[in-house]
C-alpha cells in the first residue's frame, strides 16, 4: 500500500533531534552514585576540577522541561530547586506524544524508566483513511507513543521531593548581587547563581527580560481528548486497530493513536486513545472558545477538565458532521475534549544574561506537528548541563554555548512545525514563507 502524499506529523526521528542528546551526554558521561541519580545532586557544592563549584540554580516551572532540568543539572552537581505554581500532580497537563530516539535516551540515561517499553505503545504503522473510513494509504512504519502525564510522573520521581516545590507561584524575578532571586506569591524571596526559565509559553522569566517577544496565533486551533479503551465500542477499537490513524480534510485533518492508560499501563484494555483535531478558527472567536467553566479567559489552552460543556457539545456535533463515522464516535465519548490555540514564539535569545536562561517551551513554542515540544525540553536540559561541565561552570560561557545550539535547533523546528500547517490549513500559502 502507497504512502499518504502529506505526512501528517513528523515521523520519528523529527528533523534536527537524532544524536543531539548523545553528543551533549559525552560531556557528562560519568554515572553518577544510584541515591544521587534522582535529579542528582550528586556532588553538589563539590568544586570541579578547575576548582569553580556548580551553580545552585533556581528552576522556575515545574513540567516536562523544569523536571528534565533539574535532573541533568543535578547530575553534574548542580543545588538545584523546582517552583511550579499548580498544586500536586500536574494531571491535566498535555496529551499524547511521540517518544524521538533523543527522547528514550533521556528516560534510560537519568533512571526515569528501565527500559522505554514499559511507558509506551508501539504502534503497528500509520494508516490514511478516507470520509468514509476506508483505508486509502499507509505505511508500516513503527513508533512508540506514550503520555506526558505518565512520563512527566516518572521524570519528577527522578527529583527529590524536598527540591520540587509546588504551589509555589513566582511573582517576579531579578537579577541579584553576584546571582539571581526569585519571590514568590507570598513574598518569600530565593537567591541563586543561576536561573533557569521554565515556565512554558507564557513564560515570566521570558516577559521579565524580553518583554517584546511575544507569540503569535497562527489560525487555527488543535481539539484534542483522551479516551479509556475500556469507554469506546469494540468497532471503533477495530478501526484504530493499534495504528497511527490520520483522516485528511480541507484544511483540517485528525489523527488519533493509542497511548499508555492514566496509570501508566501499556497493557489491551488498559490504555487510552489520544486524538488530536486540527480546526481553523478566527482570531476573534477566541476569547469566547477559551472561557472555562469558572469565566477564566485563557490565552494558550483550555486545559482538560475545564472546557464548558456547551463547548464540547458542539465540537461532538461537527464530528457528526465532518468526520468519519468510527473518528466521530472517538470523539464522542471524549469526556473532558480541551483545546489549544496553536501559537509561534521564538525567543531571540536564550541567554536572558550572565545568570539566566530559557529552556523548552518558555524559550520556543513548537507546532503539535513536529512531535517534538517534549523531546525538545530534554534535548535543551541535556545541552545546558553539558554546557556548563564543558566550560567548568563558567555561567557566562556556558550559557553563550546553550544558546548557540539551542537557539539554531529550535529555529529549524519552528521552520518545520510552520512549513507542515501551512499544508494542512492553509495550502494556499504554501511556498510563500
Amino acid at each position: 500500500m502507497s504512502g499518504h502524499p502529506w505526512p501528517s506529523e513528523a515521523p520519528a526521528p523529527a528533523p534536527g533531534f537524532e544524536g543531539l542528546a548523545s553528543q551533549a551526554a559525552q560531556a557528562h558521561a560519568s554515572t553518577p552514585p544510584d541515591n544521587a541519580a534522582a535529579g542528582g545532586q550528586a556532588g553538589a557544592g563539590a568544586a570541579d576540577a578547575g576548582g569553580r563549584r556548580p551553580p545552585s540554580v533556581l528552576i522556575v516551572g515545574g513540567s516536562m522541561g523544569g523536571c528534565c532540568a533539574a535532573v541533568a543539572l543535578g547530575h553534574v552537581g548542580c543545588r538545584v530547586e523546582v517552583f511550579e505554581k499548580a498544586p500536586g500532580d500536574l494531571k491535566s497537563q498535555g496529551a499524547g506524544l511521540v517518544v524521538q530516539p533523543d527522547l528514550a535516551a533521556f528516560l534510560q540515561r537519568y533512571g526515569a524508566v528501565r527500559s522505554i517499553e514499559e511507558v509506551c505503545v508501539r504502534s503497528a504503522g500509520r494508516q490514511y483513511v478516507d470520509s468514509n473510513g476506508r483505508v486509502i494509504g499507509g505505511n508500516d512504519e513503527l513508533q512508540l507513543f506514550s503520555a506526558w502525564d505518565v512520563l512527566h510522573r516518572a521524570v519528577k520521581a527522578r527529583v527529590p521531593p524536598q527540591l520540587y516545590h509546588s504551589s509555589s507561584s513566582v511573582a517576579a524575578v531579578a537579577a541579584a548581587p553576584g546571582g539571581v532571586s526569585i519571590t514568590l506569591q507570598g513574598g518569600q524571596q530565593h537567591s541563586g547563581d543561576l536561573l533557569v526559565g521554565c515556565d512554558g509559553p507564557g513564560s515570566l522569566v521570558r516577559r521579565t527580560f524580553l518583554p517584546d517577544a511575544t507569540s503569535e496565533y497562527q489560525g487555527y486551533v488543535a481539539w484534542r481528548g483522551l479516551v479509556p479503551e475500556q469507554d469506546l465500542p469494540q468497532h471503533v477499537l477495530e478501526f484504530i486497530q493499534n495504528k497511527f490513524t490520520v483522516h485528511q480534510m480541507p484544511r483540517s485533518h485528525i489523527l488519533a493513536y493509542i497511548i499508555p492508560g492514566a496509570d501508566g499501563s501499556t497493557q489491551p484494555g488498559g490504555r487510552r486513545v489520544n486524538w488530536v483535531w486540527y480546526v481553523n478558527t478566527p482570531a476573534d472567536s477566541l476569547p469566547a472558545l477559551f472561557e472555562d467553566v469558572h469565566g477564566h479567559h485563557h490565552l494558550y489552552s483550555v486545559p482538560r477538565g475545564l472546557l464548558r460543556d456547551e463547548v464540547a457539545a458542539e465540537r461532538k456535533v461537527a464530528a457528526r458532521k465532518e468526520l468519519p463515522p468510527a473518528l466521530a464516535d472517538l470523539v464522542g465519548h471524549t469526556r473532558d475534549v480541551f483545546v489549544q490555540a496553536i501559537h509561534d514564539q521564538l525567543a531571540p535569545r536564550l541567554a536572558l544574561s550572565d545568570s539566566c536562561c530559557l529552556l523548552g517551551d518558555a524559550g520556543c513554542i513548537l507546532r503539535p506537528h513536529t512531535a517534538a515540544g517534549t523531546t525538545k525540553a530534554a534535548v535543551d536540559a541535556t545541552a545546558l548541563a553539558a554546557s556548563l561541565q564543558r566550560c567548568a561552570f563558567q555561567l557566562g560561557p556556558a550559557l553563550r554555548e546553550y544558546e548557540c545550539s539551542q537557539l539554531a535547533l529550535a529555529r529549524h523546528l519552528v521552520d518545520v512545525g510552520r512549513s507542515i500547517g501551512t499544508r494542512s490549513q492553509f495550502p494556499e500559502r504554501a511556498g510563500q514563507d
